[in-house]
């Protein structure tokens, strides 16, 4: 019998979404407990508990772990989507880095900085991160595979769902960049991540639960 993992998030897409990708698209089975952002479930039972106070919650039998990165790299590493060379790795782990950064540039602009930020953040911001994933595509294979090699890898979910949230944001956020967006396509595409995106659990949840986004 496969495996089932335990993976507890807040009701919105937000850094659980890449991980959920990575499960719907390998066929990995997962139970998913989705708590209301300041619930009692939350505050006053989860939280407390936790190495960081932060989720996701991710288990593999016994096995905790919190930080989506870590997540991801974990399930990047038993499944081999992580690549097969220390390069291939390494050239993984520097665009999941890129990744991160732009999440947190979001996430800034939609709590903090919405009303003055949003356009320079649309006409500056986002041009300059889609270019950076497009040259990054375009060093392996012409950009006509996956971030590093033919095979997915963990960290082309995570680009997935920022390059997504942003197309909520700025949906002509693509028209520039080719390569890019054929990679977008390629994995929205994908079965699994298809029929995903498509649900009404997933069409219903908000990038980051705020009125923005």
């Amino acid at each position: 019998m496969a495996e089932t993992y335990k993976f507890i998030y807040f009701d919105l897409r937000g850094r659980g979404q890449a991980i959920r990708l990575l499960f719907e698209d390998q066929g990995l089975s997962y139970q998913e407990e989705s708590v209301p952002v300041g619930a009692p479930r939350w505050t006053d039972e989860l939280k407390p508990t936790l190495p960081f106070h932060q989720m996701p919650v991710f288990y593999d039998g016994d096995f905790m772990l919190v930080q989506s990165n870590t997540i991801l790299r974990y399930l990047g590493r038993k499944h081999g989507l992580y690549g097969s060379t220390p390069q291939e790795a390494g050239y993984i782990d520097m665009v999941n880095d890129g990744v991160e950064d732009l999440y947190v540039a979001v996430c800034n602009l939609v709590y903090n900085k919405w009303e003055n930020g949003k356009e320079d953040y649309c006409n500056k911001t986002i041009p300059l991160w889609m270019g950076f994933y497009e040259n990054c595509l375009k060093k392996v294979n012409d950009g006509k595979s996956f971030i590093a090699s033919e095979a997915i890898s963990f960290a082309d979910y995570n680009m997935f769902q920022v390059v997504d949230a942003h197309l909520k944001l700025l949906p002509t956020a693509l028209d520039n960049f080719k390569v890019l967006r054929a990679w977008y396509d390629r994995i929205a595409n994908r079965p699994g991540v298809a029929e995903f995106i498509k649900s009404a659990e997933n069409q219903r949840r908000m990038v980051t639960g705020t009125p923005h986004l």
